[in-house]
Formats: structure tokens, sequence, C-alpha cells
């Protein structure tokens, strides 16, 4: 996946075989729609599927959502990361043992957030 610098979006591409790729034109023929939309609602479809059977994320501690509500930049990139990343987050902020090093992971994770960057890649 190559991340789009216009919108945000990724785009995935793939290699398949010859035959799958037939059997994936003849359904779209049968569907009535072009490729592109029916491999999009086929993938609509399964990610919805996908996201209904993962647990809810947690809710970011109230330090860490006070620091993202100062910062909109950060708080709307936070909303778009990944799970992994998600998760990431939390467990640096929530890693800290003194109260000095949880703040200054605070700041890190706003100040990486606001630049647009994951501590992993996806």
């Amino acid at each position: 996946m190559v991340p789009s610098p216009q919108d945000g979006t990724r785009r995935l591409t793939v290699q398949l075989p010859i035959e799958l790729v037939e059997r994936v034109y003849d359904a779209a023929e049968l569907s009535h729609r072009t490729v592109d939309q029916f491999v999009e609602a086929v993938l609509a479809r399964e990610i919805s599927r996908w996201d209904a059977e993962l647990p809810p994320l947690p809710n970011p501690p109230p330090d860490f959502q006070s620091a993202l509500d100062a910062n909109p930049n950060a708080a709307q990139f936070y909303a778009t990361v990944s799970r992994r990343n998600y998760h990431a987050f939390l467990y640096m902020i929530e890693s800290a043992k003194r109260p000095d090093a949880r703040a200054r992971r605070i700041d890190k994770a706003i100040q990486m957030l606001g630049r647009g960057e994951t501590p992993y890649r996806f």
C-alpha cells in the first residue's frame, strides 16, 4: 500500500492469477456493475464484517484526551490511525511509571500526531 498525499487514502495494488481476474469480471457483469464498483462493494462488506467482529477501541486516558482536545490536528489524525498504532500510543503513555515521564510521552505523542507520524508504518 502506498499512501496518497492528496487525500490521505491508500491504494492497494495486488497481482492476481488470470483465472481469478476472469471470475471477478464475470461476477461484476452478473451484478450489472463495473469491476471497480463490484470490488469496492465486496471489500466494503468484508471490512464492515471484520470491524463488527473486533472489540471496540478503548477510550484514551483523560490526560491524553485533554491534550488531543487542545490540538485538533493531532486529534483528527489520531481518529484515523490503525488499531495497531492506536494501541501503540496508548501503551506508550500508560507504560510510564512517573508522572513527569507520562507528561513527556503525551507531549511526544501529540507532536507525532500533529506531524502525521505513527510508531508503526501502518
